[in-house]
């Protein structure tokens, strides 16, 4: 009888679609296909060839498909397998099995021992199926493996239908166990491997029977201390119990019936359906396993989307979970990060870029609850990102939004078209565009390779100034000359009186320019235009920082608020002042005066 059942469960963020995990590629298989073989490699091109190999004399022999193998008659499983066989992406076709009572395992292998390895090789089923009746009370059927060791199963594919029955006439064990790749494995692991098709396990019983009963998984149909990696099956799988006096348990599971060990990046998407026609026991359907039995089971990065269905005995119960069905007492078992897909709260994140040719956005999908999501924005040439948008609201400035997933949500990306590729500060955007639609910026500061978060230097702001004058005034004439410079921007600041000389007939022209220099020849360019900006004090923290000759000057552009402070009522007079910073004031200067 099953227990009800209790997990431990660790589950982080996790995004509700399925573009990270195995999938089948051109070629059939999940993962590359390893062309090294030994040089004593035995190589198999004909079905006869392949009958022949002797499980017993197959220790430490290396078999290779040299083609793709089409049976012809019912293949007899090859028994005791201990060797390698490596496909090389080969298949073997039309594998026939249907036998009565005198077989007990059946697959290409009916056993093979914990040193086999099975890899590279798509086996492309007929029919494959065991009916026993009084002979073996137990069976195990699969695509690859009937009965397993503990052998490794590598980059294999299953397709077709498994079946695996039993009819119990008087009171016994009834077992089938049946799986997509394995029928019953003690150890082993199952890497990089799928099946697809159906699988299917049954007793009939006309008495009493008791134990575990019917198990089947779209990998194995009973795996204890088995590892699956990187592995699928999108097979329905189907469990039944059609005895009426039957006393066991009906157990079918996506990936397996009944398992113990790891699961890891894999996924069931077909049907799993669990009918008990009997008096007591249990019927169970899992998205992932029927069953989990005493030992460990952990089971990470994994999902399931198959539907799921179980019809309970008389007196039984009838038990369904998105992963696991049910557990013994002796089960301990963690979860993370899986799920299966109808039990997962989803949200969708729509993003759009407005307008649509100012850039594009990524990131946008439907998410489980939580997930943390990036959305990014990129503006085409021409445009500069102005925020993530929702609705009116403004609810990030950053073109690279990182947030939790609580909620659907519509988010915009909107784009401002920016006339000038010059790197800037968002804040300072939309000035720096109405100073260069009225004309303010000379073109020798137009380009993507001039930064205007940058310091100015003295000669930059002189063809600054020479803009804006020129712009209002006409022309100017007259040049006063330095030793150090032939900039004729410099040339006609001096000559209307706008800047000086820093001495000996030299005017420095790549330094740095400094707030106070700015201030002082922005009041001085304000004469020049004939509209002198009032006169007054100074009014910040630092003013005993300003020099002297640069005090009037300070006072009259915090005055006319062509000029503030950098926070804290400081000036700071000897800080560089930037690009953008000096064309901004530009603006504001011609909007005053003008």
């Amino acid at each position: 009888m099953l227990l009800a059942f209790s997990f431990t469960v660790s589950m982080k963020a996790v995004k509700a679609e399925t573009s990270n995990y195995p999938v089948a590629q051109a070629n059939g298989f999940i993962a590359p296909i390893d062309n090294t073989v030994p040089s004593d490699a035995i190589w198999i091109s004909t079905p006869a060839e392949l009958a022949a190999i002797d499980g017993s004399k197959s220790a430490g022999k290396y078999y290779v498909l040299a083609n793709d193998i089409y049976l012809t008659s019912e293949w007899t499983p090859i028994e005791n397998f201990s060797g390698t066989l490596d496909g090389q992406g080969h298949s073997i076709n039309n594998l026939y099995v249907l036998s009565s009572s005198n077989r007990q395992n059946a697959g290409l292998f009916a056993t093979a021992s914990a040193s086999a390895v099975i890899k590279n090789v798509g086996v492309i089923l007929s029919v494959l199926g065991i009916s026993s009746g009084s002979a073996y009370d137990m069976v195990n059927v699969g695509g690859l493996i009937g009965d397993s060791s503990g052998a490794a199963i590598i980059s294999c594919y299953i397709t077709g239908s498994i079946l695996g029955t039993t009819n119990v006439l008087i009171t016994r064990i009834a077992r089938p166990r049946t799986g997509g790749l394995v029928g019953n494995s003690s150890g082993g692991r199952i890497t990089d491997s799928y099946a697809s098709g159906s699988v299917n396990a049954s007793v009939s019983t006309g008495n009493q029977a008791r134990d575990e009963g019917p198990t089947a998984g779209g990998l194995i149909g009973r795996g204890i201390g088995l590892t699956i990696i990187n592995s699928y099956s999108i097979s329905d799988i189907s469990v039944s119990i059609l005895g009426e006096n039957a006393w066991i348990d009906s157990i079918g599971g996506g990936i397996s019936g009944v398992f113990s060990g790891a699961i890891t990046n894999s996924y069931a998407t077909g049907a799993v359906t669990s009918t008990h026609n009997g008096v007591f026991g249990s019927a169970c359907s899992g998205g992932l396993i029927g069953q989990t039995v005493d030992g460990i089971t952990v089971i990470t990065d994994s999902y399931a989307a198959g539907t799921l269905f179980s019809k309970g005995p008389q007196f039984g119960k009838a038990e369904t979970g998105g992963l696991i069905a049910a557990r013994t007492s002796g089960a301990n078992v963690t979860i993370t990060n899986s799920y299966h897909l109808d039990d997962v709260v989803t949200f969708t994140i729509t993003v759009t870029a407005s307008p649509v040719n100012g850039g594009t956005v990524t990131g946008g999908g439907t998410f489980m609850e939580g997930t943390d999501v990036t959305l990014q924005a990129t503006p085409n040439a021409g445009w500069t990102f102005d925020g993530w948008f929702d609705g009116n609201n403004r609810v990030s400035p950053n073109s690279t939004w990182n947030f939790s997933v609580i909620e659907n949500r519509t988010l915009e990306a909107r784009f401002i078209n920016v006339p000038f590729a010059n790197p800037h500060s968002a804040w300072a955007r939309d000035e720096l565009t109405n100073a260069f639609n009225a004309g303010l910026i000379p073109p020798s500061l137009i380009g993507s390779n001039i930064d205007f978060r940058t310091s100015t230097t003295r000669a930059e702001y002189c063809a600054l100034a020479v803009t804006l004058y020129e712009n209002i005034m006409g022309a100017i004439t007259g040049r006063t000359t330095f030793a150090d410079t032939n900039d004729i921007n410099v040339q006609k600041m001096a000559y209307i009186g706008v800047v000086q000389g820093v001495g000996e007939n030299r005017f420095d022209p790549k330094a740095p320019l400094t707030r106070e220099q700015a201030a002082t020849m922005l009041s001085r360019l304000a004469n020049a235009l004939g509209q002198p900006l009032p006169a007054q004090s100074a009014a910040f923290a630092d003013n005993g920082k300003i020099s002297s000759w640069a005090y009037e000057g300070v006072g009259q552009v915090q005055a006319a608020g062509i000029m503030t402070g950098v926070g804290d009522n400081r000036f700071a007079p000897s800080d560089p002042y930037t690009r953008e910073q000096s064309i901004i004031t530009m603006i504001r200067l011609f909007n005053v005066v003008s």
